[in-house]
């Protein structure tokens, strides 16, 4: 079965996203809002429930979270792109990787390329 396509302004979705993100779960005739990335199908075609409506079982705490969900806003790509730099950078420095001193962007990218290149054909060789 098809996931029913959502309108986004409608669950705060960024305006590019086709609504097939939100959780499944309804509850008198309002449908909550969080992200929806939990299933028992593992054939992918969902249903797709949030982290607290997977396995939920009690309905009057099912309406609870959905109350709840009102006013969650689910990021933008360019917000997810944000926090995917800032994880980077501080998991870099927190094993010493950072830029030198008057060193380019381009060389520090090449730099940190050829470090996890190494660090992960050296992981593949204890491996086998």
């Amino acid at each position: 079965m098809a996931r029913k396509k959502l309108d986004p302004q409608e669950f705060n979705l960024p305006s590019q996203s086709v609504g097939y993100s939100v959780c499944e779960w309804e509850t008198d005739g309002h449908r909550c809002r969080y992200p929806g990335s939990m299933s028992t199908n593992m054939g992918g075609t969902g249903p797709w429930y949030c982290r607290l409506h997977y396995g939920c079982k009690d309905p009057i705490f099912g309406a609870q979270i959905i109350q709840a969900s009102m006013d969650y806003k689910h990021p933008t790509p360019e917000e997810i792109d944000a926090e995917a730099r800032r994880k980077s950078t501080e998991y870099c420095q927190k094993i010493g990787m950072t830029r030198r001193e008057n060193e380019s962007p381009e060389a520090y990218a090449i730099r940190r390329k050829q470090w996890l290149k190494e660090k992960f054909s050296t992981a593949l060789k204890v491996a086998a």
